[in-house]
């Protein structure tokens, strides 16, 4: 139902917010119920490695959906189309070896990574904005829906965005609020420049990957 609760300590239960919220709305409509339940949604940047010796990962399992609002088919089929093309060049190579499979980080990026690290940075930024930040955005109407559309899409709040949110802010007299977006928007820029240079080869990744307990064993069998 898209309730929107994290993963944290104190957070809402969900069953109750939908109990609270949306049952009452659709109550009337319900002949009866067939099945009940609800799912995870990894509404952050993707993992930091996808591939292993004939191993690929893809979709939620690769945490691909979008960070803002958590829809995850299309970047799915983003994932799984740039895997298949890396799994065809790998294997017209020779071998599905980690090697030849790192290259899939850098299509998926390209395509979609980047801007899902942007944009994760802006929704650790809005679950930490205070209630009265949030209220005086939405009073105010600051951001209109196509900016907040051009946003979640682009991956990045534009000079145009800025600019308006710093005339507007200024004349409301919330200083504080522009400084907070400006540093937002640079730590967004350096996320999707750091992901659009994703590290050529294995070593180079920053804190390396962790190697299986039964390593050499699977080292063989591959």
């Amino acid at each position: 139902m898209g309730l929107g609760v994290q993963w944290t300590p104190g957070s809402p239960n969900p069953k109750k917010q939908f109990e609270k919220y949306i049952r009452p709305r659709i109550e009337r409509h319900i002949i009866r119920v067939i099945h009940g339940g609800g799912g995870i949604v990894p509404a952050r940047r993707t993992v930091s490695c996808m591939v292993w010796n004939g191993f690929i990962v893809l979709g939620d399992a690769a945490c691909t959906s979008n960070p803002i609002h958590g829809g995850g088919i299309g970047p799915s089929l983003l994932s799984a189309l740039k895997a298949a093309e890396t799994i065809k060049e790998a294997l017209e190579i020779g071998e599905a070896s980690i090697e030849n499979l790192w290259n899939y980080h850098h299509k998926y990026m390209k395509i979609y990574g980047a801007k899902q690290a942007s944009l994760n940075i802006l929704r650790i930024y809005l679950q930490h904005l205070s209630n009265s930040d949030l209220n005086f955005l939405i009073e105010k109407a600051i951001v209109n829906s196509k900016d907040l559309l051009d946003v979640v899409h682009g991956g990045e709040i534009k000079i145009n965005i800025l600019t308006k949110l710093g005339t507007a802010i200024k004349l409301f007299s919330k200083p504080s609020l522009l400084l907070k977006i400006k540093t937002t928007k640079n730590y967004m820029d350096k996320a999707r420049k750091l992901y659009l240079n994703y590290p050529k080869k294995q070593q180079s990744l920053k804190h390396g990957i962790r190697k299986p307990k039964n390593y050499s064993a699977c080292s063989k069998a591959n």
